[in-house]
């Protein structure tokens, strides 16, 4: 029964391109084809998601999609070209690379032979500037050059026109087949700031044609900062990317269950769990697949923060002892809270804080509260209550008591403001949830608890490299 550290490599089988599909993006396909199929452009469409939201992976998909529907699509993969000094010649060169065996290989080829002049021109001009300054040039030189590079501006301008006539036919080839020409352009916001603004320049300039669409797989956030990092901090970020985006679709949000549950089958969780032999049971396995996508929504991870959290789990269980408790609700907590803030993580694990700063920090999440009033949220906030340090515990337990029972508190300022504040119904629910944590029989949750599961996901944390 092995666990997986890392779920096997995506497929996106040729018949079926949404037969691995585990959060039903299919949808979102279908009405993008829609869309594509009746619009004959010049059209640029951006998919935008977060990191890690699955963006890749749905346009793999979907370009499979579009291809099986016969059209006539270019996959460029932006982030992998960026080594390249000029963006142009990486674009055209997946242009040819994907349609040098199709049936539009002449069109294709007379585009790369068009295009091979602007590029001559280009390097010349960028290992002319690469060496100014360090070669000494008379006037008679400094001449030369500045006449050269006139000349060489009205060649670029006309060789640019002949090379956007020639998209134009090529992009007439294609649509005789009654679709447009789709390029994919992912991973731009992973680029250089200046590879990725050039990019989206030229794409603008060169390919504004009738009959190609472009679709744009970005983070807006992220590319965001490269705008502002080449054009200033006071660049209007949305003004700018409306001259170039004509349609924004943003990437729906993952089910986190659903995903997290196919993880576990990936990572052979769930396998381990109904096989070992050391006690795991199947109260602590359910529990488990119940509260971490709850948490997983109320932090609003990433598929990959997801991934990364699951990763660390699998590690933690391989290591737990014989007939020990896997805490489900204390477990999850502490690897999310060590993923969003470290800081805080070693300041409860430690016993230097109290559950107290730990239930402050997830109320400041977007939709804290409401995750807070759910019974897995009240019974986390009661296993991180239990684990709290007992010279801080024991006291706010009893005033809780108290004021459970309708008699005077002794010792009001054990009591958080916050549960002071609640209304009698909340409270009850809260000190009950609270009250049977702490005096569970044959689970009990002490500082010891929480000294070994934190030992377990350091050891975790270092096995495991984050956003590799």
């Amino acid at each position: 029964m092995p666990i997986q550290l890392k779920p096997s490599e995506f497929v996106v089988p040729t018949d079926k391109p949404f037969a691995n599909d585990k959060l039903e993006r299919n949808k979102c396909a279908d009405s993008l084809t829609n869309l594509v199929q009746n619009v004959p452009g010049p059209l640029v469409i951006s998919i935008n998601g977060g990191w890690g939201t699955g963006k890749t992976v749905f346009l793999r998909m979907w370009k499979q999609h579009l291809q099986n529907s016969s059209f006539t699509t270019i996959y460029f993969n932006a982030w992998q070209d960026d080594y390249c000094h000029d963006p142009l010649i990486a674009l055209i060169g997946q242009i040819w690379n994907e349609l040098k065996s199709s049936d539009f290989k002449e069109i294709a080829k007379s585009v790369k032979e068009c295009a091979a002049p602007v590029f001559r021109t280009t390097i010349f001009n960028a290992v002319r500037t690469a060496t100014a300054g360090r070669v000494d040039l008379n006037e008679a030189q400094l001449k030369s050059i500045s006449e050269k590079a006139v000349d060489d501006y009205v060649t670029a301008g006309e060789k640019l026109k002949d090379l956007r006539n020639r998209l134009g036919e090529l992009a007439q080839k294609v649509c005789q087949k009654g679709k447009p020409l789709i390029i994919i352009i992912d991973e731009l916001d992973r680029c250089r700031p200046t590879f990725a603004i050039e990019l989206l320049e030229k794409v603008k300039h060169l390919f504004d044609t009738p009959g190609i669409l472009f679709v744009l797989g970005i983070d807006r956030e992220q590319l965001g900062h490269s705008i502002k990092c080449v054009y200033g901090q006071e660049m209007n970020v949305n003004g700018y990317l409306r001259r170039f985006i004509d349609i924004e679709f943003i990437l729906p949000e993952a089910n986190p269950g659903v995903f997290v549950s196919h993880l576990f089958a990936q990572l052979g969780l769930h396998e381990y769990f109904e096989k070992h032999p050391r006690g795991i049971t199947i109260n602590d396995k359910t529990e488990l697949e119940i509260v971490f996508p709850k948490l997983c929504a109320c932090f609003q991870l990433s598929l990959r923060d997801v991934e990364h959290c699951c990763r660390l789990f699998a590690l933690v269980y391989m290591n737990i002892e014989a007939n020990d408790f896997i805490y489900p609700y204390l477990s999850t907590t502490l690897v999310i809270l060590k993923l969003f803030n470290n800081k805080l993580y070693h300041h409860y694990v430690s016993g230097h804080c109290n559950s107290e700063e730990v239930i402050k920090f997830i109320l400041d999440q977007p939709r804290g509260e409401a995750f807070l009033n759910t019974r897995e949220g009240t019974l986390i906030e009661a296993h991180l209550f239990a684990a709290s340090p007992k010279n801080w515990r024991d006291p706010a337990l009893y005033q809780m008591r108290q004021r459970f029972e309708k008699r005077e508190l002794i010792q009001p300022e054990f009591l958080p403001e916050r549960i002071k504040k609640m209304r009698n119904d909340e409270f009850e629910r809260l000190f009950k949830a609270y009250f049977g944590v702490v005096n569970q029989s044959g689970n009990s949750i002490s500082n010891f608890t929480l000294s070994s599961l934190s030992k377990k996901i350091e050891l975790a944390s270092l096995m495991i490299d984050y956003r590799e």
